[in-house]
């Protein structure tokens, strides 16, 4: 057989297969002669010990280019109530006008969505998940309580911040009782995240600058947005007398365009799914996990670029079944 497979080889053009096919036959396997003298390896073996090293060390240098260096979870105005109304809104869409949209909130069930949500997080296995703000709906000790026991849940480090709905009631008394901190620094696989308050304060600048102080390349997480189109400003107040910018936007801006190790800022508050870039940075906004239909967003960091996706649900017993459908990919190169 070995023989037979020889006639195909280039030496049958070399004018030397009649000249090695006696001394090949007797020819241990993976050895070929030529005018009696062995050549080395056969190049069938040759193949096979190629064969053998890639396949024992392809997954290594092909799974290392793909693995992302950071996976981050943003979950965000889960609004968990516990005083919710006793019937559930119909899962249709009242406004929805290109990415800026408004759906029902499904405050009934709003405990359950978190529940269900983190069971499927847990299969995803993240590095870090972090909940942009409007933790509660009315900002209660109860319901922050009821988070906090939730999130515990997580087997991944996960993170907080306030929103308009965990401040506007008690000017956050129970969101500092129940998480502690206004603000929190991470330190991870060569990136640093960071998390701002609803009302930024003068210390939170200096807890900006002490957090930049390594160099790294940085995410920060808010609650409201720091830049929004002219188009979804507009929409926003039009339909819903709502403002999209923190009052602190400038103060950010300012900040953002002083550092450029900051790639991205990554927020909840407008009940939307937005991504812009401006001036370099990634401005990126995810809609409502209690909202019909519920999303979550998955944000994967690589050497020289991001990807981010959204897992969606379209019922809340698809949640419960942990149907969710992963979306397409938006690829954002670094720089």
């Amino acid at each position: 057989m070995l023989n037979g497979w020889m006639d195909g080889v280039n030496l049958h053009k070399t004018g030397l297969h009649r000249q090695t096919r006696a001394a090949n036959s007797k020819a241990p396997m993976g050895m070929v002669f030529v005018h009696g003298k062995c050549c080395g390896i056969l190049f069938l073996g040759i193949k096979r010990w190629i064969l053998l090293i890639f396949l024992l060390f392809s997954p290594l240098v092909f799974l290392g280019e793909n693995l992302p260096v950071l996976t981050i979870v943003q979950i965000s105005d889960t609004q968990v109530s516990l005083v919710a109304p006793s019937s559930v809104p119909p899962p249709l869409i009242y406004l929805h006008l290109g990415p800026y949209r408004r759906h029902w909130l499904d405050l009934k069930n709003s405990e359950e969505i978190l529940k269900y949500t983190v069971e499927f997080i847990n299969k995803i296995k993240p590095d870090v998940v972090v909940h942009t703000g409007d933790l509660t709906q009315n900002g209660s000790r109860g319901e922050m309580k009821k988070v906090a026991e939730i999130l515990s849940s997580l087997n991944s480090p996960w993170y907080v911040l306030m929103g308009d709905h965990d401040y506007d009631e008690n000017q956050g008394k129970y969101y500092y009782e129940v998480f502690k901190n206004r603000n929190n620094l991470v330190e991870i696989n060569g990136w640093t995240l960071m998390t701002f308050s609803i009302y930024p304060s003068g210390e939170e600048w200096q807890f900006m600058k002490e957090g930049l102080k390594n160099g790294n390349p940085a995410i920060l997480f808010t609650h409201r947005l720091i830049y929004a189109s002219p188009l979804a400003k507009r929409i926003a107040m039009l339909f819903r007398d709502v403002t999209l910018l923190s009052p602190q936007w400038k103060n950010f801006a300012y900040r953002i365009q002083k550092n450029p190790q900051i790639k991205m800022v990554i927020s909840g508050h407008a009940h939307s799914n937005f991504l812009w870039k401006k001036k370099g940075v990634y401005y990126i906004t995810t809609s409502s996990l209690t909202e019909v239909p519920h999303q979550f967003r998955v944000v994967e960091i690589y050497p020289e670029r991001v990807k981010t996706y959204l897992y969606t649900a379209r019922t809340f017993q698809e949640v419960k079944e942990g149907k969710w459908k992963k979306g397409k990919p938006k690829i954002l190169p670094l720089p």
